[in-house]
């Protein structure tokens, strides 16, 4: 995760490099501290590198969103992790 790891930056900062950085190892590190789903639906819509998407699918929590992921995805990686991320979603909310 690098220096980031180190610092609370704050909801803000983390959106910002989220979706900005030129690097994606930066921008996956301040997705997985992310938690606001707008910023994340940004991020998997929006992100160039899959891994950075795929990241942000799993800290997604609006099965909306994650439907509009699950058909509109062109990597096979994140277009699972959206699949198992509703399933998950699913189960825990029908217990």
């Amino acid at each position: 995760m690098g220096r980031l790891a180190y610092y609370d930056l704050g909801p803000k900062v983390y959106a910002d490099v989220a979706k900005n950085d030129k690097k994606w190892e930066v921008r996956l590190a301040a997705v997985s501290r992310l938690t606001d789903p707008v910023v994340l639906a940004d991020v998997v819509k929006n992100d160039k590198k899959w891994g950075v998407r795929r990241a942000a699918v799993n800290n997604l929590t609006d099965p909306v969103v994650l439907a509009e992921v699950v058909r509109n995805e062109g990597h096979r990686r994140v277009l699972d992790a959206a699949r198992e991320r509703l399933i998950e979603l699913n189960l825990n909310s029908n217990p």
